[in-house]
């Protein structure tokens, strides 16, 4: 490989292995809202936050692009997110192209337009591919990537202006090149950009309400063809022959659509798209529906986003990209993802029919079975020695990205990740993973937060009657119905295993969000941060400001009578965990970057409360017993 990256590869060898998908020709409703880009995108296991290349060394496939705005079509895609960490915002997008064959031409490039409805001034960027050799966070500059850009008024032509200091110098390019072929080829380029809202933070005055316009350019140099994405899909292409420069018109004009509306104030009604969350994303084996990986059984795994747009779509008009790393809490610049090693789990997609309507979910699936060195690796045989990597938990976070191969599909979320998971007490103990990746040594702090955990319960009422006892956060209407008679029939704190069957085959079915399903099972949730080496002022003195890592969550289930629910949480192999306030925990991570962490869910069952010894109900039977016998046998003297 001439890149570092086998799984791009794979991804691409099995795309093409699927032949020519099926899409549905239908021309989409006009939208009923402007595009809203996230804030944010509130990071997976091993990242969160934003894919921050500004201040870091973020990869262009960092997985904290994840829940980012996506749009894509065949090999070209862009993603956008909202960096608000400085105070003022900053869009954060990235174009990435790949099978871009033939020679590697002056004409890939990426032109991006920004337009403020109140000043009627637009601004359009334009970034080329000029390196012709591998680069990974390339800068503008000779022979790696040329920026230029344009503004306009009014109606009145475009002219040259420069680009802001700011947005140039936070441009990278990265680029796959076989420098050794005649003509040099570079069919794969990624160009990512950080674009702040306002003139006085380095940007574009456009505030929180603008049109935004692209067109991505993959010129075949030697082929006679090209690939354009266009943002609209309707906007006018571009033609960089002809002066004057004309670029299509940000209010539209003949033949060319107006450029979309942007919101980022967070309170609009946005234009759909495709949307996937933690929920829609599946394993199916043996031993369930959830997120662990059974050793010994097929494991089909099934991502379901819901089509919130008015076109109708072919069932695999779009494909998932499955990844999957140990359950907990970790961070790390180089996270450690490993792509489910099926070749099928690289591009999983559905049949091109049954059609996917406005409301309706996709299925895109894919199977893995493990091969004995992988039963090694998941499942902690003794006797046998795991990969580099060393032993895996059986219970896996699983992270889904989608793209849409042959058809312009919105995602309005592009990827998500399922951290949960449902368990069965009288006493489940669980191991999870804290890691800090290639940071310093440094405390790790962690909050448990429980819900319908108390630890007493209410006495279950008679037949026909109720205790009065409601979750903490009542169901929905429209989640009560979708629930049917379950809804009434369990009680806060006392949710039998058959029920957690039935709440996780409608969370399977997206008739329920984990969060329904939070608001009536008892749910244990770890919250997770760590020092971020900053002291900062509060009105309670001074205090470490900490730097949040992604949270994992236990719905827990029992059968039998129950008096209360209590928990623990504690160090594994080694870890120190000092309890610093109630729930909250503090535990001190060294050079490993790493620690294990037992968590603990324990049903009380009557007679097993608070101060009770468990071998007094023995010594009261034995007495009743000796009472038993020493009355028989006053009465056979008789």
């Amino acid at each position: 490989m001439k890149r570092g990256v086998a799984w791009r590869r794979m991804t691409e060898r099995f795309a093409w292995a699927m032949g020519l998908f099926t899409v549905l020709a239908a021309r989409p409703a006009a939208a009923v809202g402007p595009t809203c880009f996230p804030v944010g995108g509130g990071g997976v296991p091993f990242q969160p936050g934003l894919p921050d290349w500004w201040t870091g060394t973020a990869p262009y496939d960092d997985p904290r692009w994840i829940h980012s705005y996506g749009y894509s079509a065949g090999p070209q895609a862009m993603n956008a997110l909202v960096d608000t960490t400085g105070g003022g915002k900053a869009l954060v997008l990235r174009w990435h192209v790949t099978g871009d064959g033939g020679g590697a031409a002056p004409g890939d490039q990426v032109y991006v337009g920004f337009y403020n409805p109140t000043t009627t001034v637009g601004t359009v960027f334009q970034f080329t591919r000029d390196a012709l050799v591998n680069t990974t966070a390339g800068v503008v500059g000779a022979g790696v990537m040329s920026a230029n850009a344009w503004t306009q008024t009014g109606t009145g032509g475009w002219s040259s202006t420069s680009v802001p200091a700011t947005v140039s110098s936070q441009a990278r390019l990265d680029a796959f090149c076989d420098s050794g072929s005649l003509p040099v080829t570079c069919d794969e380029w990624i160009i990512r950009l950080r674009v702040p809202t306002t003139a006085a933070g380095g940007g574009v005055d456009v505030g929180d309400t603008f049109a935004m316009w692209f067109e991505l350019d993959a010129d075949h140099a030697g082929t006679a063809t090209t690939d354009i994405l266009k943002f609209p899909a309707g906007a006018a292409t571009f033609d960089p022959t002809t002066l004057p420069l004309a670029f299509p018109p940000p209010l539209g004009g003949t033949g060319s659509a107006p450029w979309t509306n942007i919101d980022l104030t967070g309170t609009a009604t946005c234009a759909p798209g495709v949307d996937l969350q933690a929920e829609d994303i599946t394993v199916q084996n043996a031993l369930g529906t959830g997120t662990t990986i059974d050793i010994n059984s097929t494991n089909n795994f099934h991502v379901r986003p819901t089509n919130a747009t008015p076109t109708t779509y072919a069932g695999n008009a779009i494909q998932a990209r499955l990844r999957i790393a140990d359950w907990g809490s970790s961070l790390g610049a180089n996270p450690q993802w490993d792509l489910v090693p099926d070749p099928s789990c690289a591009a999983a997609t559905g049949p091109a029919s049954p059609t996917i309507p406005q409301g309706g979910q996709f299925d895109l699936s894919c199977s893995w079975t493990l091969t004995p060195g992988q039963q090694c690796d998941y499942g902690h045989a003794t006797g046998c020695t795991p990969d580099a990597s060393g032993f895996r938990f059986p219970h896996q976070c699983i992270i889904a990205d989608l793209t849409s191969p042959s058809v312009i599909v919105p995602f309005s979320t592009s990827s998500a990740w399922n951290n949960f998971d449902f368990g069965h007490a009288s006493k489940l103990d669980r191991l999870a993973r804290i890691n800090i990746g290639t940071l310093t040594p440094r405390d790790v702090y962690v909050y448990i937060q429980t819900n319908n955990m108390p630890a007493k319960v209410e006495p279950l009422p008679p037949p026909g009657q109720t205790n009065g006892q409601v979750p903490a956060r009542p169901l929905s209407a429209a989640a009560r119905e979708r629930m049917g008679a379950l809804a009434s029939a369990i009680v806060p704190g006392r949710v039998t295993e058959e029920q957690s069957r039935a709440l996780q085959a409608l969370v399977v079915a997206g008739k329920l969000r984990y969060s329904d399903v939070a608001k009536v099972m008892p749910t244990y949730t770890a919250y997770v941060w760590n020092d971020s080496g900053t002291t900062v002022k509060t009105k309670s003195g001074n205090a470490k400001l900490l730097s949040p890592q992604p949270s994992f969550t236990l719905f827990v289930s029992h059968d039998g009578d129950l008096d209360g629910w209590k928990h623990s949480f504690a160090g594994a192999n080694g870890a120190t965990v000092t309890e610093i306030a109630h729930n909250f925990y503090r535990i001190h991570v060294g050079h490993e970057g790493r620690v294990e962490v037992l968590t603990s869910i324990e049903a009380v069952t009557p007679g097993e409360g608070p101060g009770h010894q468990p071998g007094h109900r023995w010594w009261w039977i034995l007495i009743v017993i000796l009472l038993l016998v020493l009355v028989v046998a006053l009465v056979r003297r008789k």
